[in-house]
């Protein structure tokens, strides 16, 4: 939690306050002569005229009016592009929240097609927008692309281009020569390519201004935050702001807003405290209405804002939507209802993830850009604005969950939080500046991401520190020729420890030793973010396109190197062509089809029929082996955690990563594998065979001590059909813990299934295409799910559910989960999927709570 601020500390914060205060400055580069030549293929309508443009400097572009028309092509043996270029994503600019979401939503269909066609992995996507950044912004709605696309190319290192053209004739026939140019993002007007870079906001440094008119009534939103009761504090302290507007979504039942109440009003101001839900109109119009004439508004400051992390191939439409409302759909309204109220500040608290493109953060991106460049275009407007694009706080605001290796991340990116004290100088210094967007983030510019310093940090590292091509940067060539000349051995010891430091470096441990090479990926803290960074990686130091899921398909260091060995050994491919059957073909592709198409009960039948000819046992007796679970973490407190993952697709060690990162290494905990999903694996029988394996997976660690069983998701069936079993056999667990199970009766389950298959199937780029294994595994499961027995055990059961619906429109309680035998029943942030990812902390703590009682 943020301290109270003394006067000394801002004092001393304020004295070097402008050292991380900066603007955006759009920079005249020089493009190659020589352009980026090539198949080009353009996707969508030529809003741009683009195709008229390549041919004028004598490139041909093959145009699809969809993605899903170039994958038909590519399907009947079509041959694969070098560019694909999106060349409408314009918005609906009357309606700046509805046309902000549409854009966004449109996009990330359409990335998330682009990321998982393997065909087109060496390709490069190039994404045009009109008015949407550079000196003079007039499509918010359409910044909010180039947040999500900044997000997507920070995941995706070298594969998408990001340019804002304007309708000068020589702009788009500059494209070719833009993609030689090598930077990520440009600007081009009339002719001539600019970049963004941030400069110093070199300048007044005087002390606060006078943006809040005396007796006028201030709106705070986001007060109920930590970050936002220090700002609060902050106003009236250093403003004398004396009439102070409390907005949140809880309003006076947040936790400590009664606090915060009234230790404002002991510093002299008079505080309203209003529950108000910010993306919706009408409400806010209340809200504003309300404020007494005699006080009436004259400043906003708009810190409201909620996070729901993913890597591109994760999100969804509602995960995007989900985060975009509190910050787009409010500040849209704030502007609009108060456009004619004559404010004298509008200080909207955007996120430097905006401008520089976090990883794992494309929605909250796509959100902050928004602000940005609204603040522009009110500015254009004649209407007060300013958009401060903050860095991490240390110890409160958005980043206040991270974790070590997120910390570890921001900090290879050349990033450092800020302190409270410093946070509000820079707030004192941005606010004494005209620019309508300032980026307050403190820049540690002696770390730069190895030698490669992002583009728009290029104006701020001096030339010695600046990258040098070739120098310390990794040669896939040179590694090839030094592979060749080891023996089998040597090259897998070479690789394993490519992938060691290459693991270390994400994971944020300061020497490759710090790694046990023993444990899984998984048990080191991997998660979906971290597996994608480790991915790439591994590409840029081998020249290789590795999958997705590559991390979770090949767990440990050495798995992966001998991956890596046999991919390097192979020749490289010189035919480009699709081929027909690369795709849509697929037992996966086809289950995909039959499920998007709403015909999932034939994508089922598919999956059962190929099942039914795969081998099957009866019981323990009928395995060679049992498998064995698999430790994910290592701890001195018991009991342990013997986790379920669910028996579908998607089901793995990787459901419970983030879970188990939450415990800290404070108890051992395990998963158990799911017979059936590997290669040449036996499927049981019956859902008592699948009960006796998984109950003879658990008895070696049920006889060491106390243990807790934690199932998810369908997973939870079996999790507690198991923990009777073991009770039956004198070894129950302590506890068991359900996750958000839906019993197999009940008239949610079948729309359920269908939404939840839709979202699995979204996270299929996440993790890599599911094999046929692992879909006729679920086929399996999913038949002996209906039989499986759901009794009453004499173990204590919690039952966690979330609080949000993954169906649209989930606003009554007939979706939820429910059980049938005695348990305790908690509700936690989040809807099915989300309270395992970005919600998980919540999540955990609720369980680890349980256990502790």
């Amino acid at each position: 939690m943020l301290r109270e601020i003394d006067a000394g500390q801002l004092a001393a914060a304020r004295t070097g306050r402008q050292e991380h205060l900066y603007r955006i400055d759009w920079t005249p580069v020089p493009l190659p002569t020589t352009p980026a030549d090539g198949r080009w293929a353009l996707v969508g309508v030529d809003e741009f005229k683009v195709a008229a443009a390549l041919d004028t400097v004598g490139l041909l572009a093959e145009t699809h009016p969809d993605l899903t028309a170039l994958t038909v092509t590519l399907d009947a043996g079509g041959t694969v592009p070098d560019v694909v270029l999106v060349a409408s994503v314009q918005p609906d600019s009357r309606d700046l929240a509805a046309g902000a979401r549409h854009t966004t939503g449109q996009l990330l269909t359409l990335l998330q097609g682009w990321l998982a066609d393997e065909r087109l992995a060496s390709s490069r996507l190039l994404v045009l927008t009109h008015g949407a950044q550079g000196d003079r912004v007039t499509e918010p709605a359409a910044a909010a692309a180039w947040g999500l696309v900044r997000s997507a190319q920070s995941e995706n290192p070298g594969r998408i281009v990001l340019v804002d053209l304007d309708d000068h004739d020589g702009s788009a026939q500059l494209l070719p020569a833009v993609l030689a140019g090598g930077e990520p993002q440009l600007v081009v007007r009339e002719g001539v390519a600019h970049a963004a870079r941030l400069v110093p906001a070199a300048g007044p440094d005087g002390t606060p201004g006078s943006a809040f008119t005396d007796g006028g009534t201030v709106l705070l939103t986001g007060a109920g935050g930590t970050l936002g009761r220090l700002v609060a504090r902050h106003l009236v302290d250093a403003y004398g702001v004396r009439h102070l507007l409390l907005a949140s979504r809880r309003g006076p039942d947040a936790d400590g807003m009664a606090a915060l109440r009234d230790d404002l009003t002991a510093r002299g101001a008079e505080v309203t405290v209003a529950a108000c839900d910010l993306a919706d109109r009408d409400a806010v119009a209340r809200l504003l209405a309300a404020v007494p004439a005699g006080h009436p508004l004259t400043g906003v400051v708009h810190a409201a804002g909620v996070l729901d992390d993913g890597i591109i191939p994760a999100l969804t439409r509602d995960r995007l939507d989900a985060v975009l409302r509190p910050k787009v759909d409010a500040a849209t309204h704030l502007h609009e209802l108060t456009r004619d109220a004559g404010l004298t500040a509008f200080v909207l608290f955007s996120s430097a993830a905006g401008v520089l493109g976090g990883p794992g953060q494309g929605n909250y991106a796509a959100a902050n850009a928004f602000l940005d460049a609204l603040a522009s275009a009110r500015r254009a407007a004649g209407l007060p604005a300013q958009s401060l694009a903050w860095g991490p706080w240390a110890g409160g605001g958005m980043a206040d969950d991270l974790g070590g290796t997120d910390r570890a991340r921001m900090s290879r990116g050349g990033v450092q939080p800020v302190s409270a004290a410093e946070g509000l100088a820079l707030l004192d210094a941005a606010l004494a500046r005209t620019e309508a967007v300032l980026v307050p983030v403190k820049a540690d510019l002696r770390t730069p991401a190895g030698d490669e310093v992002p583009p728009i940090l290029r104006a701020l590292v001096t030339p010695a520190r600046r990258s040098t091509p070739g120098t310390n940067r990794p040669d896939p060539a040179a590694l090839r020729r030094t592979l060749g000349g080891l023996d089998g051995d040597g090259q897998q010891a070479l690789l394993a420890d490519l992938v060691r430091s290459r693991a270390a470096t994400v994971l944020g441990h300061g020497r490759p030793d710090d790694l046990d090479p023993a444990l899984r990926f998984v048990e080191l803290g991997f998660d979906s973010l971290t597996a994608m960074e480790l991915r790439n990686a591994l590409n840029e130091a081998t020249g290789l396109r590795l999958a997705t899921g590559v991390v979770f398909d090949h767990g440990s260091v050495d798995e992966l190197a001998a991956l890596l060995r046999t991919e390097l050994a192979a020749p490289p491919a010189e035919e480009r062509a699709g081929t027909p059957d690369a795709a849509a073909d697929t037992m996966s592709a086809l289950f995909r089809t039959a499920v998007k198409s709403g015909r999932v009960q034939q994508g089922l039948s598919l999956l059962y029929a190929v099942a039914d000819i795969r081998p099957t046992f009866d019981g323990p007796a009928d395995l060679p082996q049992v498998p064995a679970p698999r430790r994910l973490a290592r701890g001195d407190q018991g009991p342990a955690i013997i986790c379920f993952p669910s028996p579908m697709a998607l089901g793995g060690d990787q459901q419970y990563a983030r879970f188990t990162a939450e415990f800290g290494g404070t108890r051992d905990v395990w998963t158990l594998p799911v017979p059936g999903f590997g290669r040449d694996e036996s499927l049981p029988a019956s859902a008592d065979a699948a009960v006796r394996v998984f109950a003879e997976m658990v008895r070696p660690i049920a006889e060491q001590g106390p243990y807790v069983i934690v199932g998810y998701s369908s997973g939870g069936l079996f999790a507690h059909a198991t923990a009777g079993e073991l009770e039956r056999q004198g070894h129950g667990p302590a506890g068991v813990v359900l996750l958000d199970t839906y019993l197999t009766t009940g008239s949610t389950t079948a729309t359920f299934f269908t939404h939840m298959l839709d979202s699995l199937l979204d996270r299929e780029a996440t993790f890599g295409e599911f094999s046929s294994a692992r879909l006729s595994a679920m086929g399996r499961y999913v038949r002996l799910l209906q039989s499986c027995p759901v009794e009453a055990i004499d173990t204590p059961v919690l039952f966690v559910r979330p609080q949000e619906s993954i169906v649209a429109g989930g606003d009554d309680d007939g979706w939820r989960a429910t059980w049938e035998t005695p348990h305790t029943l908690r509700e936690v942030p989040g809807d099915h999927f989300t309270m395992m990812e970005g919600r998980v902390g919540t999540t955990a703590e609720v369980v680890r709570d349980w256990i502790a009682q």
